[in-house]
């Protein structure tokens, strides 16, 4: 892959259901069909867009799916899986006609800002990013190609610090998988302030 100039292309979009905060566009390998998972604290949706988009008009986006709070998803190279993050955590859904299908949970790192995933060239790993420059790109094995089996575990190839695991281990439903995930977060957030109030109290 080299550097190169090309020409944009803007495409008008809308939810058909209203507006709606989105950070993953995720384009399927072999349709060329675009989708975006929205983000929300309750849960957010899979959109699909239209067979074909088009520049001279608003391609509408209609919800075809439930997941989890997303930060980030990818397909894989055959088009068959679709991998989707949060900040503590990500699922594996296998993907057929458009439609999500059984999941399983992947064994995320712990990043500081979990902002990006995507497979390999084979499809026989994900690799999850970060922000910021030489931040952390963690390679994490998919077991069986990333068709089932046993959970990948997190190896940094970036250089910078390396992260511990944070993936969801509960092996439920999409949905399910996210909210633990936010409930983790809001668990270490609240136990961090509580510390710092303590020592704050001790010294003073």
């Amino acid at each position: 892959m080299r550097d190169a100039t090309v020409d944009a292309v803007q495409y008008d979009v809308k939810y058909a259901d209203g507006a709606r905060n989105a950070e993953a566009l995720m384009v399927h390998p072999k349709t060329g069909r675009v989708y975006i998972a929205s983000k929300n604290e309750d849960g957010g949706g899979l959109y699909e867009g239209p067979a074909k988009l088009t520049a001279g008009g608003v391609n509408t986006f209609r919800r075809v799916d439930e997941v989890p709070w997303v930060t980030d998803g990818a397909f894989s190279p055959d088009g068959k899986r679709l991998v989707l993050r949060s900040y503590f955590s990500a699922r594996e859904y296998a993907f057929e006609d458009g439609r999500l299908g059984e999941d399983r949970s992947v064994a995320a790192p712990f990043q500081r800002q979990a902002e990006s995933v995507t497979y390999t060239a084979d499809g026989s790993a994900l690799m999850f990013g970060s922000e910021g420059a030489r931040s952390d790109v963690v390679r994490v094995e998919v077991a069986g190609g990333g068709s089932g089996g046993d959970q990948g575990r997190g190896k940094p190839s970036g250089s910078g610090g390396g992260g511990g695991e944070a993936g969801d281990q509960d092996g439920g439903g999409g949905q399910g998988g996210g909210k633990g995930g936010a409930g983790l977060g809001a668990a270490i957030v609240v136990g961090a302030g509580v510390l710092w109030f303590a020592l704050r109290r001790k010294r003073g």
